[in-house]
């Protein structure tokens, strides 16, 4: 049985189910789903012996609808297209912003803690969507399975605080907020932005795709 297909699938779907569930019920933002759903699977894991490459076996059906699932952000987009266009310049500039500071502080942080040189790269494209992240981290001399974990940790916790942060932040322009939001939680962050307002979901959704190119271009002077 441990060697269907299904089973991995099967396993993401539950506890998937099961941190919405909890989330539901505490209004708890340290319950994210995700964080919930990872660390239950790797309890089964740890208890019963189940390997990852048996469970990866089904999560890759998962993993395949990320691209689709991606791209269909750009409805959003689409949908507040009017406002991108009054605010073009300025979501733009918040993204190169936001990538500058992201790398610079991540970096710096590297180098006070006297991180090896390989895995500081590795965490540098951390802010940006995974499929464009592994490629960087390649480009720059980083390893990608470092980088993806970052990036998870990333938008997890990104996803985790939005809420908290909206909280004590009134009155914040909702392309603002979009914009900080996708360029430094990528799509997990823009999920949680999505449920804020269809304008912060569509600002977040576009800034995933800015922050990524400028980042792609700032990393050619890093390699």
């Amino acid at each position: 049985m441990t060697n269907s297909h299904l089973i991995g699938f099967i396993l993401c779907v539950v506890t998937y189910s099961i941190g919405l569930l909890v989330q539901e019920k505490t209004k708890w933002t340290i319950c994210n789903p995700f964080l919930l759903s990872m660390s239950l699977i790797l309890f089964v894991m740890l208890t019963t012996g189940y390997s990852f490459e048996q469970f990866n076996k089904g999560a890759m059906y998962i993993a395949f609808f990320l691209l689709p699932a991606t791209c269909g952000l750009s409805l959003n987009i689409y949908r507040q297209k009017h406002i991108l266009k009054a605010y073009f310049i300025p979501s733009v500039l918040g993204c190169v912003v936001g990538s500058i500071a992201s790398m610079s502080v991540t970096y710096l942080l590297c180098m006070l803690l006297d991180i090896e040189h390989t895995i500081k790269l590795s965490t540098l494209p951390r802010s940006i969507t995974s499929a464009v992240a592994a490629d960087v981290s390649t480009q720059i001399g980083g390893i990608p399975s470092i980088t993806l974990l970052c990036v998870v940790l990333s938008g997890m916790f990104g996803a985790m605080f939005i809420p908290l942060l909206t909280k004590y932040m009134k009155n914040v322009n909702s392309v603002a907020l979009g914009i900080g939001i996708g360029s430094s939680a990528h799509v997990l962050g823009t999920a949680k932005a999505i449920e804020l307002g269809e304008i912060e979901g569509a600002m977040s959704s576009i800034a995933i795709s800015i922050s990524g190119l400028i980042t792609v271009v700032l990393a050619t002077f890093i390699s």
